[in-house]
């Protein structure tokens, strides 16, 4: 995530898209509707008989129908660990770590090849490795397919790494070696979910001096919803801290975990503005609605989705393929 603060400043985002941000209406303080929920979702929340969604919850479409929603949510299943989550969690917690490390390290500049960077990467991974060596070993026993690779996960993650200690020597030349504290990891926001239907959040990354919140996502390929995320975090943001305190830009920093012809680590910057706003608070409503119809009537629950198409990679499949022989 070093690479964030170069990256923004060259786009000259919040200038370049100026007339787009300064048509967004749809902000987190606005508290009416549509982004404040309405009719019965607000009635059923208010009267505690549903609880605020989490922005995962809303935007982690593994299931085209919101099965999963279903799943999770009212019959309380715990989700299956498998490739995709366990090497997410593996990743997230090797790129953090990492910038935990380097971010405030003002020596960088110093270097002179990037030969030493490139062992500074490999010491880290070596050292992280080290320390989670059971999380590394346990990978093997997750893996379905023969895209999913231990070993060639830790050598991209170590290419990721040089980049990003390559990005953030730039930025110590260019900013004459001024500390990357713009970037404040793991911020808990805490909206008001009865209101906007959202419980506390957590995005892994905000930068409050450029407008931008953000996440870290994996898996085989980017998916368009990764980008909801930002939005739903952008509106809590905006819900707790009020006007004058607007999140403008998304980040969406993209790891694949996969094998695939080309694989790197992609970092996406776009504006979060009313038309991705709206298509989250939809997926908010719809989301809500599904909870709180089944929980009154449990035979109102949503369809199965193509299994070959849709639920390989699912972890509610071992579950939904139970429902499936009934």
């Amino acid at each position: 995530m070093l690479q964030i603060i170069p990256k923004i400043s060259l786009l000259n985002a919040e200038k370049e898209f100026e007339k787009v941000i300064k048509g967004i209406e749809l902000r987190g303080y606005s508290n009416k509707p549509p982004v404040s929920v309405t009719g019965g979702i607000n009635w059923a929340l208010e009267a505690n008989e549903i609880d605020p969604l989490s922005v995962g919850d809303i935007t982690n479409i593994f299931c085209p129908s919101r099965r999963d929603i279903y799943m999770r949510r009212v019959l309380k299943i715990k989700d299956e660990k498998n490739w995709g989550r366990v090497t997410g969690q593996f990743v997230e917690s090797c790129i953090c770590g990492f910038t935990d490390k380097y971010k405030d390290d003002t020596s960088i500049s110093n270097v002179s090849t990037y030969e030493i960077l490139s062992k500074k990467a490999r010491f880290f991974m070596a050292d992280f490795s080290r320390k989670n060596k059971k999380a590394v070993a346990k990978l093997a026993k997750f893996k379905t397919s023969p895209d999913e690779d231990e070993n060639w996960l830790l050598r991209q993650l170590d290419y990721a790494l040089r980049h990003e200690l390559v990005m953030l020597r730039a930025t110590r030349k260019l900013s004459g070696n001024n500390p990357n504290n713009d970037v404040i990891q793991h911020m808990e926001i805490k909206p008001n979910s009865k209101v906007l239907g959202i419980s506390d959040s957590t995005p892994d990354f905000v930068i409050p001096g450029f407008s931008a919140i953000g996440d870290i996502k994996t898996g085989f390929e980017f998916k368009d919803y990764f980008r909801l995320a930002a939005a739903g975090y952008a509106l809590a943001y905006e819900n707790q801290k009020g006007e004058g305190n607007d999140i403008n830009l998304g980040l969406i920093y993209y790891f694949p975990t996969r094998k695939k012809d080309i694989s790197f680590a992609h970092l996406y910057i776009f504006v979060i503005d009313d038309v991705l706003r709206q298509e989250f608070l939809d997926r908010r409503d719809e989301a809500l609605l599904i909870v709180k119809e089944a929980k009154a009537n449990h035979k109102n629950i949503t369809t199965f989705s193509d299994r070959d198409k849709h639920c390989i990679y699912c972890k509610y499949l071992s579950e939904c393929d139970k429902s499936r022989k009934k």
